[in-house]
């Protein structure tokens, strides 16, 4: 067994990642929605982390768009793997009725660093998925996960 001067415990593992995305201040705490009419993912993801203009497209705000807090997920939040420390700590967000209420392709989401959406926005992770459309007749809600 080799000697180890630091270490982070499980349960600190779970605290920061609970605090970074659903937290009372969270860094990460919001999840955008996009549309890319060609779904061949992240083409240039850009300088520092950014995605430029062949990556994340996030939606006008004049479709009634709105990002989404993410929430700690209501189902089994939190997974513990004894074997190789690692933890797994799962959010979700829900992209409900009365957000974006025109019909509306979606098939990107992204993490982000605040609720307003602007120019300044910092965006930390970005998917892609199939396309969807979204009305105000439909919700879709996102589980992700984050293992530390």
């Amino acid at each position: 067994m080799a000697k180890k001067s630091q270490i982070i415990f499980m349960s600190g593992k779970e605290k920061a990642l609970t605090e970074l995305f659903a937290g009372d201040n969270p860094i990460f705490g919001y999840l955008a929605i996009g549309f890319a009419s060609t779904e061949n993912g992240f083409e240039d993801p850009g300088v520092n982390g950014e995605i430029q203009e062949t990556g994340f497209y996030e939606l006008e705000q004049t479709n009634g768009y709105n990002r989404i807090p993410l929430q700690l997920h209501s189902d089994n939040p939190v997974t513990v793997d004894e074997d190789t420390g690692k933890v797994l700590v799962k959010f979700s967000a829900t992209l409900d009725e009365n957000n974006i209420q025109n019909a509306t392709n979606i098939n990107q989401i992204a993490v982000v660093d605040s609720g307003t959406i602007g120019a300044d926005t910092k965006i930390y992770s970005a998917t892609t998925f199939p396309t969807f459309e979204k009305t105000q007749d439909s919700s879709i809600t996102f589980v992700i996960g984050f293992r530390l």
